[in-house]
C-alpha cells in the first residue's frame, strides 16, 4: 500500500487520500499555505486582477487638483503651403503660450481652414509630441499635413489648442 504523511499532523495516510483519518485535515494542494502551489495561485491572482484594477482606478480617478489644468493660448501662427506629388501640403507655424502654473503636454492642435464664404473647407487635428509647455511659458510649434481644398480656395485659417494635458512624471 503506497503511503504518504498528512500535511497537518504527519501520521502515515494513504496516498490518494482527500482527508486525514487521524486529524480530519484536508490533503488537496491548495489546502496548504506552505504549498509552493498555493503561493503562485496567491501572486497569480494579484497580477491578473489587482494590479490592473489599480491601474485602471489610477486613470480614472479625476486629478487631484482638476483647477490647475493647463491653459493654452496659440498667436504668432503663419500658413504656408507646397505643392507635392501626393497633394497640397499645409504648414503651420505658431507660438503656444501657457497662462497656467501647471506644465502641459500631450497638446492636440486644431487647424480649420476657412473659404471666402466663411464656410469651413477642411480641419486638421494633430498632436505635437514632445512638445512641453512649461507654466507661464511660450515655446514655437509646427503643424503639417495634406490638404483636400486647393490653397486657392482657402482664405482663412484659425488654430487653437483643442485639448493638453497636465504634465505627467514620464512626459
Amino acid at each position: 500500500m503506497n503511503t504518504k504523511e498528512c500535511r497537518h499532523c504527519k501520521q502515515l495516510i494513504h496516498a490518494q487520500a482527500r482527508l486525514c483519518q487521524h486529524c480530519k485535515g484536508n490533503q488537496s494542494w491548495f489546502a496548504s499555505q506552505t504549498d509552493p502551489r498555493f503561493q503562485g495561485v496567491v501572486l497569480g491572482a494579484i497580477l491578473l486582477f489587482i494590479v490592473p484594477l489599480f491601474i485602471w482606478l489610477f486613470y480614472m480617478l479625476p486629478s487631484a487638483n482638476p483647477s490647475g489644468a493647463p491653459n493654452l493660448l496659440v498667436s504668432e501662427t503663419s500658413v504656408r503651403y507646397a505643392d507635392t506629388p501626393a497633394g497640397p501640403r499645409i504648414f503651420v507655424l505658431g507660438r503656444v503660450k501657457n497662462t497656467s502654473l501647471t506644465d502641459a503636454s500631450r497638446i492636440w492642435f486644431r487647424v480649420d481652414l476657412y473659404d471666402a464664404s466663411d464656410r469651413l473647407l477642411d480641419t486638421i487635428l494633430e498632436e505635437q509630441s514632445g512638445l512641453v509647455v512649461a507654466g507661464s511659458a511660450s515655446k514655437p510649434f509646427r503643424v503639417t499635413a495634406y490638404v483636400s481644398p486647393s490653397p486657392k480656395d482657402v482664405k482663412r485659417v484659425a488654430v487653437a489648442v483643442e485639448r493638453a494635458r497636465e504634465r505627467g512624471k514620464y512626459d
